[in-house]
């Protein structure tokens, strides 16, 4: 009987053990936790006590940092740049129908403000050729 998971599995578990506990507690309490925890399994896993002070743990230690600090800078950008994309297209749709079709009113405004799928955006600005006023694009900004 096997009563490990297997390492994908861990990560999974230990990465939302991480998220969730961050749900109810502080970065600093959170992470003194997770340090502790990682401590008392590597020195059951390893049974070597202050393997942290080792410059070989410390540059893997120092790499997989590095790695995760570029990976959520990356992922970050990618982020920034959908939310550009988005806040351009809402643009150009009041740009485009104001133009076109007048002054929204605050309703058109408030669920337009609300609307941060870069598809729907786009799918308006195509059907903002065919509407006659901006109540023709109302369900299409309710979804």
């Amino acid at each position: 009987m096997k009563r490990e998971a297997d390492p994908q599995a861990m990560t999974t578990l230990w990465t939302a053990t991480t998220v969730l506990i961050g749900l109810r507690h502080p970065r600093e309490q959170v992470q003194s936790i997770i340090e502790g925890v990682r401590d008392m399994i590597l020195s059951k896993l390893l049974g070597i006590r202050g393997i942290e002070e080792s410059w070989v743990y410390q540059d893997i230690f120092a790499e997989g940092e590095a790695t995760g600090r570029a990976e959520g800078w990356a992922e970050g950008r990618a982020e920034i740049k959908a939310e550009g994309a988005v806040e351009q297209s809402r643009n150009a749709l009041l740009r485009l129908g104001r133009k076109k079709l007048g002054e929204p009113d605050e309703r058109v405004l408030s669920l337009l403000a609300a609307l941060g799928d870069l598809d729907r955006l786009n799918l308006l600005l195509d059907a903002l050729l065919e509407a006659a006023r901006w109540d023709d694009l109302l369900p299409l900004l309710r979804g």
